[in-house]
């Protein structure tokens, strides 16, 4: 599914689905066209606004049922892959500098 996130491109869409999701503080409108907008409300002070999300993370996609529980996972897992090999090559890096370090005394 497509994240809509101009309104102007709203016009003529046909509603398949609408359900609230991040702790009910959005609306997931989907589209019998493929497509999806989010709208959350942005508060500040005593006064508010709806906007359209322009990013949208996983777990509300998972919530609006634009992501299956099989590709959520997997996009969770390459996340934490992703992130093991940054710290290992983070912790390689530091290894060295230690070792660069110590090595001279």
């Amino acid at each position: 599914m497509k994240l809509v996130t101009d309104v102007d491109q709203l016009k003529g869409k046909i509603v398949k689905e609408a359900k609230f999701v991040d702790f009910d503080e959005s609306l997931a409108i989907m589209f019998e066209d493929g497509t999806y907008i989010i709208v959350d409300v942005e508060f500040c002070h005593d006064t508010h606004k709806m906007i359209l999300a322009e990013r949208v993370e996983d777990y509300v996609k998972l919530q609006a049922g634009v992501l299956s529980d099989e590709e959520y996972q997997e996009i969770q897992m390459k996340k934490e892959e992703k992130h093991q090999q940054l710290e290992r090559a983070r912790e390689l890096r530091q290894l060295e500098e230690l070792k660069r370090k110590y090595e001279g005394r």
